[in-house]
């Protein structure tokens, strides 16, 4: 009897303490390795300062894109996939027109529909691009679901009309992860012996990506934190005279873009958040903040709990473990921010000049006009002497400083994930 009760008080106490041995056990998600490996491809000369309008660009989205989808992000809304794209440099989507030609008859847009989720993937296509699949039956809305996973570009065709006679159904139901490849749906009568897709080459190669992946909240879906980084820098200037003319963009913002990163896998690995966090990597930022603005009218403001923006974290301008947050006047966040910084390891400094408008000038800003409280979070800013110059390079780089931050955000950001911490509104005029 006595050992039975020293049996039982043995497994009362592992019971007791076995979710505290969880809680303590150390976050692996965030390795100074895999932060060296990000930064390192992203600022790399190959990538050629992933200037705006470049391929290098969509290089840079293609490996974002696959880093999100690897850890189990999924697209955001009724997006196809996690490439968003937009048009920086003028013009309307609805110029984008694509032709199929189906043996040899023009198909009317009435009976296809083209998923074009992979950027830089533009016509002209042919029938040796695609897997051939004949769908029994006519196409529903959730036919999608179906081929979400495919390894290659499908052309899907059907002789089968939808119950009220149509040829495709109103509109198609997009899976919540999103597509993995292109995919072609057309209303036809025999199966394909040629096929030609066509485009106006010209405007799918003026496109650029945001890219954005969503892990979804469990209590809260409907109510979103946004954790943000541009990924775009100036390119190459060709008509400098210095040898280096590449413009890497190491700190500016490979650093920033490989927190998002880090936080995107620590969050997903993480698994507790109650909030829906959008991890968002913005181009067009050297542009005019145009890849966020375009993406601010897409979310509802009013949904969006708060904004981390994450720029130039890489050079500690400012001294070892000190960062600062932009707009310290605008809402209560940078406040609530701070203390978790500072509880975290970071010390958190005052912004060093506001007339620089700093607040004003990262993708931070068109969703702060929304209402949204957000904010920047830097550890250097345009005084530092390599600012848009090609010395911005990797050796400069504080990799166990960064590192540093990083974890801490990880966990300064996590009450906002899992609603124990809200900031409001913005609390006076933005402009």
């Amino acid at each position: 009897m006595q050992l039975q009760n020293i049996k039982l008080w043995i497994m009362a106490a592992l019971v007791t303490v076995s979710p505290f041995i969880h809680a303590q056990s150390p976050d692996t998600s965030i390795s100074l390795q895999e932060t060296r490996h990000i930064l390192s491809y992203l600022a790399a000369d190959e990538l050629k300062g992933r200037g705006n309008g470049r391929p290098e660009l969509l290089t840079a989205a293609r490996y974002i894109g696959s880093y999100f989808k690897e850890i189990g992000l999924s697209a955001y809304g009724n997006e196809a996939s996690v490439y968003i794209p937009f048009q920086p440099f003028g013009g309307s989507n609805l110029a984008l027109r694509d032709i199929l030609m189906y043996n040899g008859r023009v198909v009317p847009a009435s009976e296809y529909a083209f998923f074009n989720v992979i950027p830089g993937w533009y016509p002209v296509k042919e029938l040796a691009d695609f897997t051939v699949i004949q769908h029994e039956g006519a196409f529903t809305p959730g036919i999608l679901e179906t081929y979400k996973n495919t390894e290659k570009p499908l052309i899907i065709w059907t002789d089968q009309l939808t119950p009220d006679k149509k040829k495709l159904p109103k509109q198609f139901d997009i899976p919540k992860e999103g597509l993995r490849n292109n995919i072609i749906l057309v209303y036809a009568t025999a199966a394909p012996t040629s096929i030609k897709l066509t485009a106006n080459a010209k405007v799918y190669s003026m496109l650029q990506y945001n890219v954005v992946g969503m892990l979804k909240g469990s209590t809260r879906p409907d109510e979103f934190i946004i954790l943000s980084a541009h990924y775009d820098h100036e390119g190459v200037y060709k008509t400098r005279r210095k040898r280096d003319s590449i413009m890497n963009g190491a700190n500016d913002n490979a650093s920033g873009t490989t927190a998002l990163l880090q936080l995107a896998k620590h969050f997903a690995q993480q698994q507790n958040n109650e909030r829906t966090i959008l991890f968002c990597a913005f181009s067009g930022e050297e542009l005019g903040l145009l890849g966020s603005e375009d993406f601010s009218r897409q979310v509802d403001a009013e949904k969006v709990i708060a904004l981390f923006n994450l720029e130039m974290l890489g050079v500690p301008q400012l001294g070892k473990q000190k960062v600062f947050i932009t707009g310290q006047e605008y809402s209560s966040l940078p406040a609530i921010l701070s203390a978790a910084l500072k509880e975290n390891g970071l010390t958190v400094i005052a912004e060093p000049d506001i007339e620089k408008r700093l607040f004003q000038r990262s993708d931070n800003f068109p969703f702060a006009q929304k209402g949204i409280p957000a904010h920047t979070i830097m550890a250097s800013d345009d005084d530092d002497k390599c600012y848009h110059e090609p010395c911005d390079d990797i050796k400069r780089i504080d990799f166990d400083n960064l590192n540093h931050i990083i974890k801490a955000l990880s966990k300064a950001i996590q009450p906002f994930t899992t609603a124990n911490a809200d900031p409001g509104r913005i609390t006076r005029p933005v402009e």
